[in-house]
């Protein structure tokens, strides 16, 4: 009996001991031979040593933390980087790894894989099926995230808490997040955005789309709640369904500080309750310029196509949605006023708004409405892709195709393609080298190449993660058609898989 006794006691010791402090990686955590990453225990050990959240980190493979949801009776993953103990300054690269099924439910602040981070750089990391939850600043990524930069990085997952929840971040201050995409469900109270809760103090979100719903009581945002104190989104576009009572909007609940929107889109269903919704941006007292908004928009009063309530500049944008509202309702803007922007009387239902000028649909789909100088409501032109008009731009911001976006004016440059346009060669020497046309209406042609000793699988996902096709390809230079004619419109994944290597783009297709 006592040996039994002693045996148990023993195991119990040993798992005790493996579980709190995890398997150290190989590697010495210098920039020069970096901490390697590998199995869910790597994971645990990094989250119980503070001593390395200064170090350099690389993802190895693909990790299954699945059962992080019966740690710490319940309360799952310790977050790594603390604001009670030490903030993540180090170096993580995921190389396209992704982690699967983190659960962390805590009921403190900076929730997420990574809790607090400050000076961090975090680069090529996925992480999935995620369940995070907790009080204030939740993220599936971060927590709460000051003075870092996290570019290519993907979420999805459920996000809860209370004030600042967003599907990537919750609290983003002073960071750059860069070709960055959540699509999470984020549920909050105040400042919730489907890839950050906020974006302040001289942040950037560049290159980012979220497709997220979204629910929150104010300052709620298809991308963040809330913009402001020198923030800017750029090349960013959101979809998803949004829900809210107050300084609701498609993209930005409230932009405001001298901060600024630009090179943007969204098109959501937003639900608002009572006051300050919009399209694209519920309240705005700060910059907006060459944005658009389809989102169909509801809610009691200030209700615009674009902007609910604005105070702020408004420049060469345009809005299509339906609006319905009991008071207080705007074609483009319920209140405040837009220089060189319109919106459509047909789609939206709304003959009158405070702001903007008015246009049928043809006119709406019709590039002279943008770059001719006689149409009504337009003091100076546009710039289009080939100059029509009196348009002599040399940036080429927006172009316009009767099979992309309903015919409606788009962004030529914002990115929904592959994470460039023109991916630079890598070690492996496969890659997707274009994706055109993307924005597409029926079909678009993968461009992707092969190193001449491997072979690789190409595949389509939606944005399920549902897998609808998949090809083999010998080594060589390819050229794929995908004829999407059947399929609804949205983002879809496509994926190019080797031996070692993946790499994976994104295509729009718009009908």
């Amino acid at each position: 009996m006592f040996k039994l006794l002693l045996s148990l006691m023993i195991t119990l010791f040993i798992n005790l001991f493996l579980f709190a402090d995890g398997v150290q990686p190989a590697g010495s955590g210098t920039d020069e031979d970096p901490y390697q990453v590998s199995i869910l225990d790597n994971l645990l050990w990094i989250s119980t040593n503070p001593d390395s959240w200064s170090c350099h980190f690389i993802q190895t493979a693909d990790i299954d933390a699945s059962e992080t949801v019966d740690w710490n009776d319940g309360e799952g993953f310790s977050s790594i980087g603390s604001l009670y103990i030490t903030p993540f300054m180090g170096n993580y690269n995921g190389h396209n790894n992704t982690i699967s099924g983190i659960y962390c439910n805590r009921d403190t602040l900076t929730s997420g894989f990574f809790g607090f981070t400050s000076n961090a750089f975090i680069e090529n990391l996925n992480i999935i099926n995620a369940s995070i939850n907790g009080n204030g600043n939740c993220g599936v990524l971060i927590g709460w995230s000051g003075g870092s930069v996290i570019q290519n990085c993907f979420s999805t997952g459920n996000v809860t808490g209370s004030t600042w929840i967003g599907g990537l971040i919750g609290d983003n201050s002073h960071t750059d997040i860069i070709n960055c995409e959540s699509n999470c469900s984020v549920t909050g109270n105040t400042l919730v955005g489907g890839l950050t809760g906020w974006n302040y103090n001289n942040s950037s979100i560049i290159n980012c789309h979220s497709n997220s719903n979204v629910t929150g009581y104010q300052y709620v945002g298809g991308m963040t709640g809330r913009n402001l104190i020198g923030s800017t989104l750029q090349n960013c576009f959101s979809t998803g369904e949004i829900n809210g009572n107050s300084d609701v909007g498609g993209l930005v609940g409230l932009n405001d500080y001298d901060s600024e929107i630009g090179l943007c889109f969204s098109n959501c269903e937003i639900y608002g309750t009572y006051q300050r919704i919009g399209g694209l941006v519920g309240y705005n007292n700060s910059v907006i310029n060459n944005c658009y908004s389809r989102s169909n928009v509801s809610g009691s009063g200030f209700i615009g196509g674009l902007v609910g309530k604005s105070f702020g500049e408004i420049t060469n944008c345009y809005s299509t949605g339906y609006m319905d509202g009991e008071y207080q309702v705007g074609g483009l803007i319920s209140l405040g006023s837009a220089l060189n922007s319109f919106w459509d009387m047909e789609t939206s239902g709304q003959t009158t708004s405070d702001g903007g000028t008015g246009k049928t649909t043809a006119e709406m789909t019709n590039v002279a409405t943008y770059t001719d100088l006689s149409t009504i409501g337009l003091d100076t032109p546009w710039d289009f892709v080939d100059d029509p008009y009196d348009d002599t731009g040399i940036e080429d911001i927006w172009a316009i195709n009767t099979e992309i976006n309903d015919g409606y004016p788009y962004l030529a440059d914002i990115i929904v393609g592959t994470d460039d346009h023109e991916i630079e060669e890598t070690t492996s020497g496969s890659i997707i080298k274009n994706i055109y046309p993307n924005p597409f209406s029926q079909q678009t042609t993968i461009k992707f190449n092969i190193k001449e000793t491997e072979t690789a699988v190409l595949s389509i996902y939606n944005i399920k993660g549902q897998r609808l096709l998949s090809n083999n390809f010998q080594a060589g230079t390819h050229e794929y058609l995908w004829n999407a004619i059947n399929y609804a419109s949205g983002i879809y994944f496509v994926k190019l898989q080797t031996r070692n290597y993946f790499k994976t783009g994104k295509m729009l297709l718009v009908k």
